[in-house]
């Protein structure tokens, strides 16, 4: 048996793309986040996830689950046997306990193994036994060979509205996968018992924003430790089952997005980047219960001056100011305002004292938008002084 091998490498799987393709974070002693190379399995072919919503091919969602589960987060060596014109890669992967994740899936029955050309053997002795694997898998009728192929039907989301679906998880402890991490302060997660996809900000903390990847191709730069602080999560959640508890509904207008917080090894997520100085403290959001915790890990991270906290002032390590600067950056209703402070640039939530005025809601109060217009086009981006009565 003969194979061409162009290039090998070692690395940690960062996602699983879909039941036949992965993406690795490939080993690199160059400082900051290391380079991704999304590899294709050699001689594997695996029903099609559906995107843009297109239907999924059947089985599709489980085999993508079954090689998520085998192998996300474990550190493999990879060969690289193909390159297509486009650029994309096809090889081989294999885990460091020596598990080949082609032979594992031929195995399990859950992708079709392409035959070699008419009249030629198998071209390595893996595909060779990949090849009898799927004539077991065939005989035995798993995987993507089951006799009752209405089983391999992607499950359908329950559709709620967001105030319905706040209100049915609720402080509830749900159980979710990561499928994105746009920033170290917001990811999109799919919650398995209904299938529904949320995009979940972490109550508590503001972290650095990193711009779509169209915005920077048009020159937009992440901010400070932005990346750094995406590939944290990346690194502990992407694409990982994890525990995630809702405690508010998102900002107004934006439909399926929800503050919370996710667990992480004992601790919640928003601890964990406080702690390494990847975010900073917002207390308006954060859960009652955890506000102490949090300004502790806080204190932590500006004591050991770490990351965001490289050049911060013994002022900023004091706790909350009586007296502060800042610039209006929203304005939600006729006495609410998210105030971004001059000096941590936290965005910070304000309520003018003793006024009251018609709520906005669900179903606005009389004058209710007049109240907001009227605020917003007093101080919207003004630069403003703080004077806190209470909290």
């Amino acid at each position: 048996f003969f194979s061409f091998i162009m290039s090998t490498g070692f690395g940690v799987v960062r996602a699983v793309n879909s039941g036949d393709s992965i993406s690795i974070w490939e080993n690199s002693r160059a400082a900051g986040p290391p380079p991704v190379r999304d590899i294709y399995l050699t001689n594997v072919q695996a029903p099609k996830l559906g995107y843009n919503n297109a239907e999924d091919a059947p089985f599709a969602w489980q085999s993508r689950e079954f090689l998520r589960e085998l192998c996300i987060g474990k550190k493999v060596k990879f060969s690289v046997e193909h390159k297509t014109a486009n650029g994309r890669e096809y090889g081989n992967v294999e885990t460091d306990a020596g598990v080949n994740l082609a032979v594992a899936i031929s195995e399990a029955g859950w992708a079709e193994i392409r035959s070699p050309p008419d009249g030629k053997e198998p071209r390595t002795d893996e595909h060779r036994i990949m090849l009898e694997n799927q004539t077991r898998a065939q005989e035995q009728k798993i995987g993507i060979f089951q006799e009752d192929q209405a089983a391999g039907a992607t499950p359908k989301p329950t559709k709620l509205s967001t105030m319905k679906f706040f209100d049915k998880y609720k402080e509830k402890a749900v159980v979710g996968i990561v499928e994105y991490v746009r920033d170290a302060g917001c990811v999109n997660v799919l919650l398995k018992d209904c299938f529904q996809k949320i995009t979940l900000r972490l109550a508590g903390i503001s972290a650095p924003r990193v711009p779509s990847k169209a915005r920077q191709e048009e020159g937009e730069k992440p901010e400070p430790f932005g990346l750094e602080g995406r590939f944290f999560v990346e690194r502990h959640l992407l694409n990982r089952t994890v525990n995630i508890t809702i405690t508010a509904p998102g900002e107004a207008n934006r439909k399926g997005e929800f503050y919370g917080s996710i667990e992480l090894a004992g601790h919640t997520l928003a601890s964990q980047l406080l702690r390494n100085g990847y975010a900073k403290l917002v207390e308006w959001s954060a859960p009652p219960h955890e506000l102490e915790d949090l300004k502790k890990c806080q204190q932590e991270a500006v004591a050991k001056k770490m990351r965001l906290w490289k050049y911060a002032t013994a002022e900023v390590a004091k706790g909350p100011r009586k007296e502060w600067t800042g610039r209006v950056r929203e304005v939600r209703d006729g006495s609410s305002l998210i105030i971004q402070d001059t000096l941590t640039d936290e965005k910070k939530f304000v309520v003018l004292s003793n006024v009251k005025v018609p709520r906005m809601g669900k179903s606005p109060e009389a004058f209710a938008y007049e109240a907001r217009e009227l605020l917003r086009s007093k101080v919207l981006a003004k630069k403003v002084s703080v004077v806190l009565d209470y909290e």
